[in-house]
């Protein structure tokens, strides 16, 4: 949840937005966000569905930016109007977003690839005219990766292909994915 200029609550209820008002009006400002389109890249474990994360309120007072996680897209709801204003490209998956008073919305990306790489966050800003630009990355974290992994990662297989896992204490004992 977040607050709006106004002292207003915005936060996320299932698949829709709402807005609290200092009177304790509550409106629906958006519904059905985390449906697919065929422009959202496959979703986090193949699900059919998105999952909103943060969200923060523009500084212009009239709209609320939300991460819809699992369709790896950045929403703008505004004025009744839902546009994508970020896609995130694999191994990436928006987690949370920030505004500042001079209009740039700040996106948190966690980078993920299955069985169990972490990719590193990284931010990027949405400036007022639309420029997308990545402000920081933090490394790559290779300690981690299993023997699994790399060989999913040679064979070209990312998370929205891995099907199912079979796990001996840390380590990947057996993977079955689709190949692309």
């Amino acid at each position: 949840m977040t607050f709006g200029t106004d002292g207003s609550v915005y936060l996320t209820d299932g698949d829709s937005l709402r807005m609290v008002t200092m009177d304790g009006t509550v409106t629906t400002l958006g519904r059905g966000l985390t449906v697919r389109t065929s422009e959202d890249s496959p979703t986090l474990f193949g699900g059919s569905h998105g999952s909103l994360a943060g969200l923060t309120a523009g500084a212009d007072g009239g709209s609320i930016f939300v991460a819809d996680s699992g369709n790896r897209r950045l929403l703008k709801v505004a004025k009744g109007k839902v546009d994508v204003v970020l896609r995130s490209g694999a191994p990436f998956f928006p987690t949370g977003a920030a505004a500042s008073e001079s209009g740039d919305v700040y996106v948190l990306e966690i980078g993920f690839t299955i069985p169990n790489v972490f990719s590193g966050p990284r931010i990027r800003k949405i400036s007022p005219d639309g420029t997308i630009t990545v402000v920081a990355t933090v490394g790559e974290d290779r300690s981690q990766r299993s023997t699994g992994a790399v060989a999913f990662e040679r064979a070209g297989v990312t998370a929205e292909s891995a099907l199912q896992f079979v796990w001996e204490g840390r380590a990947t004992k057996y993977a079955i994915a689709t190949a692309p």
